[in-house]
Formats: structure tokens, sequence, C-alpha cells
């Protein structure tokens, strides 16, 4: 996406360069080609079980049940039992867990209205004059 975006000159994602470069340069391109390289390389073998990212996003769903095991393959300093016994906690305690729940609501209940929003024709308030 950066690739493209720099060797068409859109520059969507480069805001600055947008403002101060006269033209792109390739040794612009050459530095974003460069730069993914990189990063693909670094990354390549780096992978995140699904488990961890789902409880990631949702805490308050239980984990599997290798989920410490997993936890510990990803960061080897991790206290396992720790890990669990805070799990536990979280999973019993309900301020969190309703908290997040009442995030997600209001998140939901935001975006439903700003589909909503865009979805009706605006019409203009009255302007006061008083």
């Amino acid at each position: 996406m950066l690739e493209a975006d720099i060797s068409t000159g859109r520059l969507l994602h480069f805001s600055a360069l947008k403002k101060t470069a006269e033209e792109v340069t390739e040794l612009m391109v050459d530095f974003i080609k460069r730069l993914r390289a990189n990063f693909t390389s670094r990354f390549e073998d780096y992978s995140i079980p699904k488990d961890i990212i789902d409880f990631i996003r949702d805490p308050a769903v239980k984990p599997a049940d290798n989920f410490s095991s997993l936890a510990k393959e990803m960061i080897p300093s991790l206290d396992q039992a720790a890990l669990e016994m805070e799990i536990i906690d979280f999973q019993t305690t309900s301020v969190v867990r309703d908290a997040l729940r009442s995030a997600e609501t209001v998140k939901g209940q935001a975006q439903r209205a700003l589909f909503h929003s865009l979805r009706t024709p605006q019409s203009t308030p009255p302007v006061n004059t008083s």
C-alpha cells in the first residue's frame, strides 16, 4: 500500500512529504521498498496463536484450556501459575467484565447512530436570529 502510494505520487499516506517535497524521487521509493522488505524478513516467523488474539479482543471470554501454555511459549519469562490465577480472578470479578461489556454497547450504539446519520439525509436546522 505504501509502495503504491509513493510510487504513484498520490502521497495519501505521506502528508508531510506531500507538503514539502517538490517531487518523489527514486531514492524515496527505494527506501519504502527496502523498509517493507526489512519488516517482512523480521516478522516472517512471528505468529500469534488465534486463542491469544481472541483473548486480547475479549478477555471476558473463557480462554482455551491450553491458553497459559500458549502464552508461556510467546513470553518465556511469564509465570504460568500467576497468569492462570489472574485469569480466574478476572473471570470471577464482574466489575471489569461489566465495564468491557458496557463499553462495547456504547461503541455499538455510536456506530449504529453514525451509520444511520450517514444513510439519512440531514435537514438544515433553522437559524436562530434572536
